[in-house]
């Protein structure tokens, strides 16, 4: 859906050694601006010689631009600014490997625009033409977190290898002022075989990285591996680094926790993780397993824990991944693998049982939370697709039906015990992760990899402006050649990044491994 006008054009035909034809100026409406082509001035270069306007309009506005004359559209159009090429993929999807990690991060001023790959690589370019300003190949395997300073003249990746490098760099030629090996920490394991698609999961690295006030990192590392025996083990601590990566405060105090923790909420009320376990060794633990964790900054001392009963019959174990919040008076939420949203209320749980299991003809269908974020006093919620619990029917067999909540995006209200559905979205597209933007009213969904089908006009990405009543809301769609990756990244003033991956068209791979910038 393109709301582009050109005016003054005419048809030309012209001989295959004319010379090429110019292109008429034109104008698109975008959310909260407009881009400009031809020979246009103001406004913020993006390349292609086209620029970008900042500028509020409304559907049915004439407005007059660079000798243009448009009338607003009723709902904008997605334009991309720019995009990046980050390496051949294409082994690795032929070989049936999923989305690849790619890390993004726009700097504070939204200038420029840190790429963590895959590959190893970490790139930052302009964040508007997308000029490369820097590159640096930081290890065989992948780039998993990025962050900034708040100045933006230090950016800081952890990658996920034997040794779990963090590394502050200086921006932009991204020389080392100071690396932590966080493998110290958790333990090292050998780099897997080549065959191994996933293989590389089982590498230390951090599961989250966050810039804390006063310039201080807090990061989680974490280690699953099986040993030289075939034992699982996992291990995983908390710390609070200064900036010069030195070791401030630990959780726990001594040594590393026997668990995984693969993420990490942050707010003024503390610090919220959800210790899990894949060993296969006898422990003595101490942590909410399948529960939450939570942690006073900038101490790292415990608060509280929230101890989250499974599902039964269905499921044996409780399970957080993204989904994992605190509400505006501290109280942590959890969206779980089951489908359940709990909300901690003092030494009780709150339950929403939102996609939690529906038994179609003695088959049970869940969709499992994905990402969660409390704002504005609400909260938003992703659902999966369609899936059975595993264990409580054969693996190979295909949800009957699908779930009624699968592959949806929730506004949900909560007061006190009562919970509503404010607004919801469902379509055809596969969700692949959402991002609150730091505007504080655009949200951002990736559309991924499908299961169900074999359309290739449904990637990309759409984006919602919160500000418009939940009765009047449109999407905004933003299409890519290839699936997205879940995590998506955007600037405070609108503009956003995704990472797109090729994907298999019977036995041939199609697309390209590259980021792109929209508005």
């Amino acid at each position: 859906m393109r709301s582009t006008l050109l005016f003054g054009a005419s048809l030309v035909l012209v001989s295959c050694s004319g010379p090429p034809t110019e292109k008429p100026p034109s104008v698109t409406f975008v959310r909260g601006g407009l881009v400009v082509s031809g020979d246009a001035e103001g406004g913020q270069a993006i390349g292609d010689q086209r620029r970008f306007v900042a500028r509020e309009w409304i559907a049915g506005e004439a407005v007059s631009l660079n000798g243009v004359d448009a009338i607003a559209p009723l709902v904008p159009s997605c334009v991309p600014f720019f995009d990046v090429p980050l390496g051949d993929v294409d082994s690795w999807i032929a070989l049936g490997g999923a989305t690849p990690d790619t890390a993004l991060a726009f700097s504070p001023d939204g200038k420029m625009l840190a790429i963590g790959t895959w590959l190893g690589d970490l790139i930052v370019v302009d964040g508007f033409t997308g000029r490369e300003l820097g590159r640096k190949h930081l290890a065989e395997s992948l780039v998993k977190q990025l962050v900034w300073s708040e100045d933006g003249s230090v950016l800081y990746a952890a990658e996920q290898s034997p040794d779990a490098w963090l590394y502050a760099l200086d921006v932009p030629n991204l020389a080392v002022r100071a690396k932590l090996r966080l493998a110290d920490q958790v333990r090292s394991s050998p780099a897997p075989s080549g065959d191994d698609l996933y293989g590389l999961y089982t590498l230390p690295a951090a599961y989250a990285l966050e810039r804390l006030p006063g310039e201080e990192l807090l990061v989680v590392a974490t280690h699953g591996w099986n040993d030289t025996d075939g034992e699982r083990v996992n291990r995983t601590r908390v710390m609070r680094l200064s900036p010069a990566l030195e070791i401030l405060v630990s959780w726990p105090a001594n040594e590393a926790a026997d668990a995984v923790i693969l993420g990490a909420a942050v707010s003024e009320h503390g610090l919220a993780v959800a210790p899990s376990r894949s060993a296969t060794t006898a422990t003595l633990q101490t942590l909410p397993l399948d529960g939450v964790q939570v942690l006073s900054l900038p101490d790292l001392q415990p608060i509280s824990q929230v101890v989250i009963p499974p599902l039964a019959p269905w499921f044996k174990r409780s399970f957080v991944w993204n989904g994992l919040d605190f509400d505006a008076d501290g109280r942590v939420i959890a969206g779980l693998g089951d489908g359940r949203v709990v909300r901690q209320n003092g030494a009780e749980l709150r339950i929403h049982p939102l996609s939690s299991p529906v038994d179609f003809g003695g088959v049970a269908v869940v969709a499992s939370i994905g990402d969660l974020a409390w704002h504005d006093e609400h909260l938003w919620v992703s659902t999966s697709g369609s899936n059975i619990p595993w264990g409580t029917a054969d693996p190979n067999l295909r949800p009957p039906q699908p779930h009624p909540n699968e592959n949806a995006l929730f506004e949900l209200s909560w007061q006190d015990d009562e919970v509503s559905v404010v607004w919801a979205w469902r379509g055809p597209q596969q969700l692949a992760g959402f991002a609150l933007g730091a505007d504080g009213h655009t949200l951002v969904m990736g559309a991924g990899p499908r299961t169900t089908d074999t359309r290739e006009d449904l990637f990309g990405a759409m984006t919602v402006d919160l500000r418009q009543p939940p009765t009047e809301r449109t999407l905004t769609w933003c299409p890519t050649q290839g699936p997205v990756f879940f995590r998506q990244e955007m600037a405070a003033d609108g503009r956003f990044a995704v990472a797109e991956v090729p994907f298999k068209r019977g036995e041939s791979v199609v697309g390209a491994y590259r980021v792109t910038v929209f508005r």
